[in-house]
C-alpha cells in the first residue's frame, strides 16, 4: 500500500483507491516466477524488475521499470535484457539488481547498479565465477551494502566495489577455506561474515582481511535474529553461529525428517535468549531443544 493506493502484485499489476476501491490503472509486469519477480515501493514510486516469459516467450529476458504509485504513469523502463534478476534494492539514489544471464559478462551472474532517478546503467560486475541459473543453479546472494560499499560473492571470493562508480575495493577468496556454496554476507561493526554451506568466513569490512574461519554442520540455508545466526539443513538440523563472541554453538539433530522446522520455510522457532529451539514433532508435541 501506497499512500491510500493499494497495489495487486500479480498478472498483470493493478492498483486500487483504498477509500473508494476504484481501479485506478493496471500496466504489463505480470508475475511470472516468484525467483525472477520483485517489487519495492520508494516513497510515491514502485520499482519493479521482473521476467518477461509470456510476452516473449520460452526465452528468460527481463526489464526494470519504474512506476508512479498512484497515477502508474512509467517513469522510466531500461532495455529487455536476456537474463534473470534475482534481488533488486535501492541504496541512496542508486538501484541495486542480482541476477544470471547475458546481461552480465560471461553470461554467469552478476550485480547491476543503476541511477534511480533516469534508469541509467551506473556500472556492472565482470564476470563472476559461478555457472549461473540459466546454466547450473547458482545464486549470488544479494548484495549488502554500507558507507556507500557494496559486498557481495559467488562460488570462489567475496567482493567490494565502490557504489557509485563501481571501484573494486577489495577481492578475497572464500573457497580455499572451504566454506563450500555462499548462502549470504552479514555484517556487523568493521565486520563482514561470509555465511557458507560448512564454515562462518570473518573477514575485515575495509580491506577483507579474513580474521576466523569457523567450521559449522553442513547447511543449506540461515537466518539472521539480532546478533545470531540459526543455521540450518532441510529438518534435521539446527545450530547457532554468535556473532559477538564468534562462536557455533553445539549442533542439534532431530533424527526426525518430518519434524517442523517455524520461521523459515522448512524451520524452526528459536529464542530470543537464543539458547533453545522450539518445533513440533511428527505426533504434534512441543519440544524443546537446547544449545546448552
Amino acid at each position: 500500500m501506497v499512500n491510500g493506493t493499494a497495489i495487486v502484485n500479480g498478472g498483470p499489476t493493478e492498483a486500487f483507491d483504498l477509500q473508494t476501491g476504484e481501479k485506478l490503472w493496471e500496466n504489463e509486469v505480470t508475475l511470472n516466477n516468484q525467483h525472477f519477480h520483485h517489487v519495492l515501493v520508494d516513497g510515491n514510486y514502485i520499482f519493479m524488475a521482473s521476467d518477461l516469459k509470456g510476452f516473449i516467450g520460452r526465452v528468460e529476458e527481463s526489464r526494470v521499470w519504474k512506476f508512479h504509485a498512484r497515477s502508474g504513469e512509467t517513469m522510466w523502463l531500461n532495455r529487455i535484457e536476456r537474463g534473470g534478476y534475482t534481488a533488486l534494492s535501492k541504496v541512496d539514489n542508486r538501484i541495486v539488481l542480482t541476477g544470471s544471464g547475458r546481461m552480465f559478462a560471461g553470461d554467469g551472474n552478476g550485480v547491476k547498479v543503476l541511477d534511480a532517478d533516469s534508469g541509467r546503467e551506473l556500472w556492472s560486475t565482470p564476470e563472476l565465477n559461478s555457472s549461473g541459473l540459466l546454466g547450473g543453479g547458482y545464486d549470488v546472494p544479494p548484495a549488502m551494502h554500507s558507507n556507500g560499499v557494496l559486498y557481495f560473492g559467488d562460488t570462489e571470493n567475496i567482493y567490494a566495489h565502490r557504489l557509485d562508480d563501481g571501484e573494486l575495493i577489495f577481492q578475497q577468496s572464500h573457497s580455499e577455506h572451504g566454506l563450500g556454496s555462499l548462502y549470504g554476507i552479514e555484517m556487523r561493526g568493521n565486520k563482514l561474515y561470509a555465511v557458507g554451506e560448512r564454515a562462518v568466513l570473518t573477514l575485515n569490512r575495509a580491506n577483507g582481511a579474513v580474521m576466523t574461519v569457523d567450521s559449522t554442520a553442513r547447511i543449506d540455508r540461515y537466518e539472521r535474529q539480532g546478533d545470531m545466526l540459526v543455521l540450518s539443513r532441510g529438518r534435521g538440523v539446527t545450530q547457532l553461529y554468535h556473532l559477538e563472541s564468534e562462536t557455533p554453538s553445539p549442533v542439534v539433530r532431530h533424527g526426525d525428517d518430518r519434524t517442523f522446522f517455524g520461521t523459515f520455510e522448512h524451520a524452526a522457532y528459536v529464542t530470543e535468549e537464543g539458547n533453545a529451539k522450539l518445533s513440533i514433532n511428527s505426533n504434534g508435541q512441543l519440544v524443546r531443544y537446547s544449545f546448552q
